[in-house]
């Protein structure tokens, strides 16, 4: 794909011939993000040779090496575990298109690297030199016409602005103390206080850079140790698109039946999908959201609420009958004001922040004893 324009009813024309060889073929649209959703890059003036030799013939085989066009970098790009594979498997329900605010040059290069046939993503590549925006992305860029079949994965809500189409992935991050290479041009993220607890600086690292136009030198980066990588988010977000794939075409088999209904719309089965993790939560946060966020405009409130969970900024009074139940006190720290009420109160489940970011990652309520 490349930054050409057409006229809506071109759009129209060839959005319907799409939507029709995919129904023929019982295939969804995905798009893909890259960058610490499904790979990890870093960039150095200096070669890892000596690294990639410590490392075991698995992982070197999920690393490779590129230049940029009048570059002196060396671009080092981790794929994530699985990823060849979870890419085999979507194919067959998916037709894939990577959309990233990396540049054209950049996305083009991370392709060959994953996808070296041109049999997965074969053309379909949309960057942040024709993508219109190098703060957001939008599925009207892809698909202005309809979006019904259509699901995103990616690292970054925010940038979606928390579209309905999305499934988000929890980061990933093999090289430590590097984050999304090419993510200066986004928004800053509505972190919660818990995330943001400044670390210990690693040991001195090679000399990496950042994958910017004019590169600064990037912060201390350290590789994991040992040399193993245990991430399996790719297994849990191949369920989710499987199980939305399901629902989307016995919806179309229904139909085609006779059932009757509107056009069936894969957003509103991850909605549902969502809405029954957290249904029976209700939940305040306790250290969690920044004093200078409107708790109902941060992400992890709006998060939270997209799974089926009620928020409330505070503890209901002593003696307030006709207040709706709290289940849930997310606490960022122990011994705060909110978690000593809901002590004296009772029947609160009393959990630490790791409880809701993984059961929203996992689509799932976990179980909060551990927590």
């Amino acid at each position: 794909m490349t930054g050409l324009t057409v006229s809506r009813d071109e759009a129209q024309r060839l959005e319907q011939e799409t939507a029709e060889r995919l129904l023929e073929g019982r295939k969804l649209s995905l798009i893909v993000d890259l960058d610490q959703t499904i790979i990890h890059a870093n960039a150095t003036r200096d070669p890892m040779d000596a690294w990639l030799a410590e490392c075991s013939p698995e992982l070197r085989a999920d690393v490779g090496c590129f230049q940029l066009p009048e570059s002196p970098l060396l671009y080092y790009i981790k794929l994530r575990p699985g990823l060849r594979d979870f890419l085999t498997r979507v194919s067959a329900l998916y037709e894939l298109h990577i959309y990233t605010m990396g540049t054209r040059a950049y996305a083009e290069k991370v392709a060959e690297l994953i996808d070296p046939d041109h049999q997965i993503f074969k053309e379909r590549i949309l960057s942040r030199d024709e993508s219109g925006s190098v703060t957001h992305k939008n599925i009207q860029r892809l698909f202005p016409c309809d979006s019904s079949m259509v699901v995103a994965i990616d690292d970054r809500a925010d940038v979606w602005q928390n579209s309905p189409h999305l499934i988000k992935v929890k980061p990933y991050s093999f090289f430590t103390g590097i984050g999304d290479i090419n993510s200066g041009f986004l928004p800053k993220q509505n972190l919660p206080t818990t995330e943001v607890t400044p670390t210990p600086p690693p040991p001195p690292p090679p000399k990496l850079v950042t994958a910017q136009s004019t590169p600064p030198i990037a912060p201390s980066v350290v590789f994991k140790h040992p040399f193993e990588d245990h991430d399996r988010e790719l297994d849990r977000i191949y369920r989710l698109l499987s199980q939305a794939h399901a629902m989307f075409y016995n919806r179309v088999d229904d139909q085609q039946q006779g059932a009757g209904g509107k056009k069936p719309d894969v957003a509103e089965f991850l909605s549902s999908l969502k809405r029954r993790v957290l249904r029976d939560v209700h939940i305040v946060f306790s250290s969690v959201i920044r004093l200078d966020v409107d708790p109902r405009r941060s992400d992890i409130w709006q998060w939270a609420r997209s799974f089926g969970a009620r928020c409330s900024e505070s503890l209901p009074r002593s003696g307030t009958s006709n207040a709706p139940r709290v289940t849930h006190l997310v606490a960022g720290k122990p011994d705060t004001a909110k978690v000593k009420e809901a002590r004296r109160l009772g029947g609160v489940e009393i959990v630490k922040f790791e409880w809701l970011i993984d059961s929203l990652h996992s689509w799932k309520r976990l179980d909060e004893a551990p927590y």
